[in-house]
């Protein structure tokens, strides 16, 4: 399983969905905490945390299953930076895939 990157980067994924398609999303954020709240209060998600390197990811789950992840924007690189949502799409086999395109 592997996960293509809006930019083009191919990295391994955790297992498919039932249809060979993974599919999560990814919110940047200024505010962690808030994000957090606002998810569970309003579809349920809970938040397990992931260290990194440069801070905590934080992935958002619903009961078991992974449904999408919080980066934190934090120091001056993201100080002028929008909040934003990205898009991965990760499938059973890329090749395969895009012989269908």
């Amino acid at each position: 399983m592997v996960l293509a990157h809006a930019r083009r980067r191919v990295v391994p994924c955790r297992k498919a969905d039932a249809d060979g398609v993974r599919r999560i999303g990814e919110e940047s954020t200024h505010d962690v905490e808030r994000v957090k709240k606002f998810y569970d209060a309003t579809v349920g998600w809970s938040f397990e945390a992931m260290p990194m390197p440069n801070g905590t990811y934080w992935v958002a789950k619903m009961g078991d299953k992974s449904v999408g992840g919080l980066f934190p924007m934090s120091g001056p690189d993201f100080e002028d930076m929008p909040e934003q949502w990205m898009s991965y799409v990760a499938v059973d086999d890329v090749d395969a895939r895009m012989k269908k395109v």
